[in-house]
Formats: structure tokens, sequence, C-alpha cells
């Protein structure tokens, strides 16, 4: 069952995400409340926001009737607003409903199940229903530097991007959102590759220079997909004969790292010492990367505010020619987003050497702390759907057996640093022999020591109710 969007029933009252009553009440439908009483008939069903494309599942405590076929289970399933699809038994205790189409973007959908017929329950169970909801589309564009070829003539330079929507999308949708024009007049995309779900590759080739300087313009418009978005971004193209430096930003890395890119409008010669010519204000122990015409700049640290990047004319292309003219520009360094990065898989045995939880943090001040116990009689079961370090259906065979808020010893301004800190977990429990334990650490906007806004912040808001739930959690386990 999907990890991402099926939630047990516990006995306690299951309250749906803000996100949910926000949606119903731009669209002015009613909001379902789940009777916690189902839990005895219903030990799962798909909540929260997810993708369009993403099938709904229902979880019974009791397994179906065998002689019930696909179909007659089909007749006791309904979605509102109605969609096309296949409902099928997966196994005998849960039945999945796949959309033939695509669902629509940003909608509340009811399900009805007629409980009634498939098991004995109380009357006022006959018929569960329940909400979910599908996530608000919308496109972005992202492009690369102008590229220089190793082998043509110096004329041509050839470019990277990228449409990404925020859900499903497929490859012909995202081509017709995006197009290109040099100078004013319409230049090919060619469509290099596909996700296969929301993200769409291109390259612009064969951009011819000329005698004065150019601009490539990328220009995203939704409208083919119903969308309102608009946008667009340029690259300048350089004239011929000049060897400059094209653009220069601040990158980071997916751990945070950040790093310099600096594209040049020739090829570079590869092998050449680089420290002193390229240089940023108040900063020593820089390390470079050359490849083709970018050159990369990796920091000895974290940095936040504007630095000068200034660029000297002993560089060389190449062809070993000098740049002619230097190049300076400030350059910002954003304060890197909150992140945890965990020593070990958060995974701990009871009879394991030790119980310290070693883990690291950027830009945090403090931190939620959560344990689950997975039972010793419970470990057989949730070890056939999971591996040791898994973390499918927790809220199914474990019990959160330890909550605490966490203040972070952090020095002044060593925040936005990667720190290390550890856990003593004998302090927070009590070890069961022949149980698992599982850790997670989560954060949210009231933790972060950089005044930023969180990855995961809409995220956040629209699981508010649900801030204890398997979802919210699973990203840190």
């Amino acid at each position: 069952m999907s990890k991402k969007t099926l939630f047990i029933v516990t006995g306690i009252a299951l309250v749906l995400a803000v996100g949910l009553f926000l949606l119903a009440k731009a669209n002015k439908q009613r909001i379902i409340e789940v009777d916690p009483g189902f839990s005895k008939y219903i030990s799962g069903y798909t909540s929260g926001a997810q993708s369009r494309i993403a099938p709904v599942e229902i979880e019974f405590v009791e397994p179906l009737p065998k002689s019930m076929t696909d179909k007659e289970l089909a007749d006791l399933f309904s979605i509102e607003p109605a969609a096309d699809g296949t409902l099928e038994r997966i196994n005998d205790r849960v039945i999945q409903f796949t959309p033939k189409v695509p669902l629509r973007s940003d909608q509340l959908y009811t399900v009805s199940f007629a409980l009634g017929e498939t098991h004995k329950v109380e009357s006022k169970y006959a018929n569960f229903e329940f909400q979910f909801s599908t996530f608000a589309q919308n496109l972005s564009i992202d492009l690369g530097p102008i590229q220089a070829y190793m082998t043509t003539t110096p004329d041509v330079r050839f470019l990277y991007g990228s449409v990404e929507a925020a859900d499903f999308a497929d490859s012909a949708q995202l081509a017709s959102a995006v197009s290109a024009t040099l100078d004013g007049k319409a230049i090919q995309l060619k469509m290099s590759g596909y996700n296969g779900h929301d993200k769409l590759n291109f390259v612009i080739d064969s951009i011819q220079r000329k005698e004065e300087k150019g601009r490539l313009r990328v220009d995203l418009n939704g409208q083919p997909m119903g969308l309102s978005t608009k946008d667009f971004d340029y690259v300048e193209v350089p004239e011929l004969g000049n060897y400059i430096v094209t653009s220069s930003k601040v990158l980071a890395e997916e751990e945070g790292d950040q790093y310099i890119e600096i594209a040049f409008s020739e090829e570079l010669l590869p092998q050449q010492n680089l420290n002193g010519i390229i240089q940023l204000e108040g900063e020593t122990n820089l390390n470079f990367h050359i490849e083709e015409n970018i050159v990369r700049v990796y920091l000895p640290n974290l940095m936040v505010g504007d630095k000068l990047l200034s660029v000297g004319t002993g560089i060389k292309d190449g062809s070993g020619y000098r740049m002619k003219k230097p190049y300076s520009k400030q350059v910002h360094f954003d304060p890197p987003l909150p992140r945890v990065r965990l020593h070990s898989s958060g995974s701990i045995l009871p009879n394991s050497q030790g119980l310290i939880f070693p883990f690291e943090t950027v830009s945090l001040k403090s931190v939620d702390v959560r344990v689950i116990r997975v039972y010793e009689r419970n470990v057989h079961h949730f070890l056939q759907v999971n591996d040791l370090d898994g973390e499918d259906e927790l809220s199914r065979f474990g019990k959160i057996v330890a909550e605490k808020h966490i203040k972070l010893n952090i020095k002044k301004g060593d925040s936005i640093r990667w720190t290390s800190h550890v856990i003593d977990l004998n302090k927070l429990i009590k070890p069961e022999r022949g149980a698992i334990y599982r850790v997670g650490i989560k954060f949210d906007r009231d933790d972060s020591a950089c005044g930023c806004e969180t990855d995961n912040q809409s995220e956040m808001v629209r699981n508010n109710d649900e801030s204890w739930s398997e979802r919210t959690w699973k990203t840190y386990l």
C-alpha cells in the first residue's frame, strides 16, 4: 500500500488537513470528518493531497468475501467528481482504484464505499466516506549557461534547459508550454528527455553568434495546459571575437553545499592554475573545476550575504588566449535552507552497543524527535513489508513511545554551518528486547534559525493537523 497516501486509523478521530478544508471552502464542498468508529472495519485509506495519477486505496480490517468479483466491488465504489478508472483487489484486504486518465488538479474528491455490502457492520457504518485532494498544477523553467562545442567552429553555441510541472504532465503538454526566440526570431527547441512524470529536458543547439551581442529568450506559457502561468528567462549570446564571462551564479548541491558557476563565451584551457585569477572577497582556499567553458568555484564554508566575485584577465581559453577585460560582480549567498542529515538509517536495535543517535543540522535552532517501537510480536509482520530500515506502515505495526522538542546547542553564527549533535536515547526510552525502534527527526518553520522558508513549508501547512502522521515524518526517518 502507498506509504505516501495511506493513513492508519487507530481509534482516534482523524482530522483532515488544513489544505483540504481551504480547498473545500473555495469550492463550496462539504468536509467529511471520518467517524473513528470505522477503525473497527477500516485500517487504512488514501487521505491528504496526492498526485492526480496516484491510485486511491482502502484497506479493511477483515478480509473481503472471496466470492465477490472486482466488478461487484467496483459497483460498491464511487468517486465525486466522477472519474473513470479501474478498481481491483490488491490482496484479500485491499482494493485500489486507478484513474484511466489523470484526475483534475487542485480538486477535492469524495470517495464512497458500501461497506455494509462486504462486511457485517453496525448500520451507521454501512457507508464509508472519505476525502483526498490533488496537488495544484504549476510550471517553471530552468536554463543552463551558454556552452561551447568541443569540435565545431567558435561561432556556434548550445544550451540545456528544462520545463517542470508541480504535478504530473505528459511530455506533449510540457513541450507545448515552452518556446524560444533568438533576437526576436523563433528558434527550435529539441526535447532531450522526459522523466515520465513532471519534467522535460530540452536543448537549443546551433545558436549562431554574430558580430553583435544577441539575446536568447525562452518563454513559458501554461495556456495549452489550461493554466494562467506565464514566465520567461533569457541568456545573452556573446558577439564574435570577444572572449568574456557570460554569466555567474551561486548554486547549491543537494546536501546544501554552495558553489559558484561561471560560464565563459569560449572553451577554456582545462589545465591552468586559477588561484589568484578567480577571487571571492575575503575568502581563500577556493577550489576550482574546469569543464569546457564552465568553471565551478567550490567554497570552504557556507556563506551568507553579498560578496564581490572577480575574474582576472589571466584566465586562458582553449587556444591559450587571455581574456581582454576583467570581470567582477556582486554575488549573493542565501542562508542555507534548514536541513537534517543522519549518520545512520534511523533503526535502533536494543541489543546493539550503545543508544547514541548522531545527526547533523544546518540553519536550525531546534528539532522534534519521535521514537516508534515496533513490538517484538509485530516484528515478523513489519519485516514482511519492509527491510530492517524500512518505514512502510509504521503506524500499523508500531507505537509512538517518545516525543520531545529539543533545543540545539549551537554557538552564535554557527547555525549556517553543518553542526553535529547526538541524542542519548537512554533518556527517552527503555529498550525492550526483540523490539525495533525507529527514530525520526522533524522540523518546521518555527525551528528555523535563518528566517527563511523551509523546503517543505507548504506541506507543513497543508498537513498541519497531521503533524505526527507517518507521511510528514518519513523524509527524516
